[in-house]
């Protein structure tokens, strides 16, 4: 069972400027990820609002308080979008953080049928395998295997993507998968990520485990917990996050399910290892 909600969360304390590390994430809650670099603070699929839905009125309650509120949020440098969903575009918390930080934000072919130029000005609609450079950092859009819809009316109308983040500074590489199925793209993206860095592998990989039961329903449009840590060897990563999980109840695993899935197949993992 899910629970009705868990009412507070002490928000977490944010530098406003990395200074020491090559990069931090800050894990916000569901697809929310805060990514700190030595010269940038980029903020990915924001939505910090109670329900996510039409007017974040209606819909989906969320069951746990984002781990950084606005308040806390540093000044924002990008903003990357992967999906045109409610659970990945908060409109109303976009224009609050444009208005006060002039970000720039990056997304999938599109975006501008929903974040109009008056309200967003600084907006770059992407294509896969596009990529867009800002002093030492660079992002490229890549495929993602899932679908986006926001309304009934416009299926498929965003183009859905994951993001690699390169910061040339620090040779960092960061990939966030966005939403995905699993599939054979995973190694496409780590042979193409290869060519742009040099290196055989990802230091830091972000990929969703949860919304994915029934299988029937979701296999093609969300991974699940296994599949993610075979995402994760197929990119060869460093390390990886697991998210999109236990703050909104969008699948119908029971809360806590993906996680404790996760737990199990990494312990298998490392029972295999040992034999």
């Amino acid at each position: 069972m899910w629970p009705k909600n868990i009412p507070y969360v002490i928000p977490l304390e944010v530098e406003k400027k990395l200074v020491n590390e090559k990069f931090k994430v800050i894990y916000i809650g569901h697809m929310s990820i805060l990514i700190q670099t030595k010269n940038f603070n980029i903020l990915i699929d924001p939505v910090l609002s109670n329900r996510i839905g039409l007017f974040n009125s209606f819909g989906i309650k969320r069951v746990i308080k984002p781990g950084i509120y606005f308040e806390q949020l540093p000044s924002i440098d990008f903003i990357l979008l992967s999906n045109n969903r409610y659970d990945t575009m908060d409109i109303n918390l976009l224009k609050k953080i444009v208005r006060r930080d002039n970000s720039i934000i990056l997304g999938g072919m599109n975006i501008r049928r929903y974040l109009f130029k008056n309200k967003f000005p600084v907006v770059y609609p992407l294509n896969w395998f596009n990529s867009i450079n800002f002093e030492n950092i660079s992002f490229y859009f890549l495929p993602t295997v899932t679908n986006s819809h926001r309304y009934f009316i416009d299926k498929n109308v965003y183009l859905p993507g994951s993001f690699f983040i390169y910061d040339a500074y620090t040779n960092a590489s960061i990939f966030y998968s966005g939403h995905s199925a699993y599939s054979k793209h995973f190694l496409q993206i780590k042979s193409y990520i290869s060519t742009i860095t040099k290196k055989d592998n990802i230091d830091f990989s972000i990929l969703p485990i949860g919304i994915y039961k029934p299988r029937s329903l979701y296999s093609h449009f969300h991974m699940s917990p296994k599949e993610a840590v075979i995402s994760h060897f197929d990119l060869n990563s460093k390390m990886s996050l697991g998210v999109g999980t236990d703050v909104f109840c969008l699948g119908g695993e029971k809360y806590k399910e993906a996680t404790t899935e996760l737990l199990y197949t990494l312990n298998s993992y490392e029972k295999e290892k040992k034999k």
